[in-house]
């Protein structure tokens, strides 16, 4: 997965290089296989597995950047806009109207 180290300073304030973060991500078990440059700045090539799905975006991994740093994290919040707010509304609803049974033996 790759990662802009750019867009992971817009949740947490890391003064850390890119390849300190790699290396504190790798001894965490987030395996950094590279750093690259590119025109948007340095890009992490994280390796994850599917047992890590909580750092499967950018936010997961600014999660975890903050717990090795001990750096605060940026709380988001989401947004809905104004065409979609309907439908997300009844999606939501659909899933708190669902009911658990017994499965079929």
């Amino acid at each position: 997965m790759k990662l802009l180290f750019n867009w992971l300073k817009e949740f947490v304030d890391v003064t850390a290089s890119p390849q300190d973060v790699r290396s504190r991500l790798s001894l965490a078990g987030i395996a950094i296989e590279s750093v690259e440059d590119s025109a948007a700045g340095p890009v992490l090539d994280a390796d994850l597995t599917t047992n890590r799905g909580d750092c499967m975006s950018h936010y997961g991994i600014a999660r975890e950047i903050s717990a090795l740093f001990r750096l605060p994290l940026k709380k988001i919040s989401p947004v809905i806009l104004s065409e979609a707010k309907d439908l997300a509304w009844n999606r939501f609803f659909a899933a708190l109207r669902m009911t658990i049974s017994r499965s079929p033996r």
